[in-house]
């Protein structure tokens, strides 16, 4: 979970607004649940996690917080952590690519 400092960081660019840490959110996907944030405003951009990582925790590193701010201040960003990672829905194994793209398909 995050620390009450992560949830207050300040961003690190005076120059883009600080936000408040999104709530997770949960969508079914081929039965499991799949946690993703959705914030900032602007056109919709889905970003795919490059590997296994954790979209609650990642707040707490200050470049990165300061890039999902400058992200959300232009456009509705969503992030995601794949199936079996993060606040995701564990299996028994991890899913390969083409499993895990068809998960964002619903």
């Amino acid at each position: 979970m995050l620390t009450k400092d992560a949830e207050m960081a300040p961003a690190t660019d005076p120059a883009i607004p600080p936000i408040a840490v999104p709530p997770l959110a949960f969508a079914q996907a081929r039965g499991a649940r799949i946690a993703y944030q959705d914030f900032g405003s602007g056109p919709t951009v889905i970003s795919v996690p490059p590997m296994a990582q954790n979209i609650e925790v990642a707040w707490e590193w200050p470049d990165i917080r300061m890039m999902l701010e400058r992200l959300g201040s232009f456009s509705r960003w969503i992030h995601f952590d794949k199936r079996g990672t993060g606040a995701s829905d564990r299996g028994s194994r991890i899913p390969g690519v083409v499993e895990s793209l068809a998960s964002t398909n619903g």
